[in-house]
């Protein structure tokens, strides 16, 4: 139990960091979760009791390190594949759940069964499954994800830009595209069930209570699954679960991480229903007003009562992620992200309301270089956004034009053009993209690539080295 405190009210321990009776942040709570019927999945909380001794013993092909967390219904150990000196997540089911599960393991294994289906860099990799002979327990072997779940790095009270946010749920959006791809619906999104890996991204897990879209019978219809506190509307009605269904869950995973609370809040669980179905959705900004308006207007949609009225599915949520994040960006950020592997520095160049200029010299082979500047502005006939790469390469004399008329048909994505420099006209390399949906990797591709195209072309034209 943790006393909430926003409102004084005494909560029953879940892997969830918000208060259902006024949306605040719990503080972190000691020891093993109380599990309730509102919890579905692992929702695993740190720590716990070794239930079954398992602690320092090797298990099948494992030796198991650290109890990693208990849920609801299982806990997670971190065991070190003896044979592959690989550290994995070992899931078991909770001593109330072994009987059936030892009766009908497959009940257990559904979940691995379905993910393994999943190969994705944004979904938690399922390696094996099995049973520890001795106790005959059933166990799901799954990738180690170092950096814990979402909803622990709420919990713990650091603060989280709201653009680190968005990254991350732009990969939750990416693991959920992969989901609907394959026709299976997660069922449970929710910030206990994204896990941060090392490398800064984030995974979906936890499909314990997914199912094909196909294979979701009568039977469930009319039976809600999932956490109350992130059900859609449909799903408290009874309805068939659909892709848009995981849309709205996502939905209220970035408002409720954004905004240290949930949108829609109850004393009891039949008020925080029928606020899901009856009360329109606050806007993010409401609670937290460094949210961009592009990711607020994200989840806006996301949070609509109607599935028609929010994105169909993971694929068209992922674009949309990708085009807010794209807009929230600015050029700095952006080029920071792209430059950070490199030992390039991006110079200020010009800022302005409507213009933003950068310039970064990149070194080439045979102690050549060649400058080349990033332009954020407004493209002139249709007024979109942009980012424009670009290098100056030669004066742009007649005599040249042959020869750069034929490096531009071998271009594969920049083009040759001409613009003034001062009073004289230049060729010069130059790609452009929209500025939506311009990433770190394509831009830092295009800088090199435009450099070395560049350079070409000055070498050919001059035989100098003059940018």
């Amino acid at each position: 139990m943790v006393r909430c405190d926003g409102c004084g009210a005494i909560v029953e321990t879940s892997a969830e960091p918000v208060c259902p009776r006024c949306g605040r942040t719990l503080p972190l709570a000691d020891g093993p979760t109380v599990p309730t019927a509102a919890t579905g999945g692992t929702d695993l909380r740190p720590g716990g009791e070794d239930l079954y001794g398992l602690l320092g013993q090797r298990v099948a092909q494992y030796e198991v390190q650290s109890l990693i967390g208990t849920g609801g219904m299982a806990a997670v150990y971190l065991v070190r594949h003896v044979d592959l000196d690989r550290l994995s997540a070992l899931k078991v089911p909770l001593p109330r759940y072994t009987d059936l599960y030892r009766l009908a393991p497959e009940e257990f294994f559904s979940e691995a069964r379905l993910a393994a289906r999943l190969v994705h860099r944004c979904i938690v990799t399922i390696h094996n499954i099995g049973q520890i002979e001795r106790i005959k327990l059933p166990f799901i072997e799954m990738e180690y994800v170092p950096g814990g779940s979402l909803s622990t790095r709420v919990r713990s009270g650091q603060g989280i830009e709201a653009l680190t946010v968005a990254r991350w749920m732009v990969d939750v959006a990416a693991g959920l595209a992969e989901a609907h791809r394959h026709d299976v619906l997660h069922r449970d999104v929710k910030p206990s069930n994204v896990f941060l890996a090392s490398d800064g991204g984030a995974k979906l897990g936890d499909f314990g209570l997914a199912r094909l879209k196909q294979t979701v019978t009568r039977r469930e219809t009319g039976r809600a699954a999932g956490t109350p506190a992130f059900m859609a509307p449909e799903v408290i009605r009874g309805a068939e679960p659909i892709p848009a269904t995981d849309v709205y869950s996502f939905g209220v995973t970035f408002f409720a991480v954004l905004a240290g609370r949930l949108p829609f809040v109850g004393q009891a669980t039949d008020e925080l229903l029928d606020a899901h179905l009856y009360r329109p959705a606050p806007n993010v900004r409401e609670f937290n007003p460094t949210v961009p308006e592009p990711v607020a207007r994200v989840i806006d949609r996301c949070l609509a009562k109607k599935p028609e009225d929010r994105y169909a599915n993971g694929a068209e949520l992922l674009m949309a992620c990708n085009f807010a994040l794209g807009e929230a960006r600015g050029l700095d950020q952006l080029l920071h992200e792209a430059l950070a592997s490199t030992q390039l520095v991006p110079e200020v160049v010009e800022t302005s309301q409507e213009r933003f200029l950068y310039r970064v010299v990149v070194p080439l082979p045979a102690d050549r270089r060649q400058i080349v500047y990033i332009e954020a502005t407004r493209e002139r006939v249709l007024a979109e956004r942009v980012v424009r790469v670009y290098s100056f390469c030669a004066p742009a004399r007649p005599s040249y034009y042959e020869d750069a008329l034929a490096l531009n048909a071998s271009l594969p994505h920049a083009k040759v053009g001409i613009q003034p420099k001062g009073d004289q006209l230049w060729f010069v390399v130059s790609n452009v993209y929209p500025r939506a949906t311009c990433d770190p990797e394509e831009l830092k591709l295009s800088i090199l690539q435009v450099a070395e195209w560049a350079d070409r072309l000055e070498q050919t034209l001059t035989g100098a080295d003059i940018y």
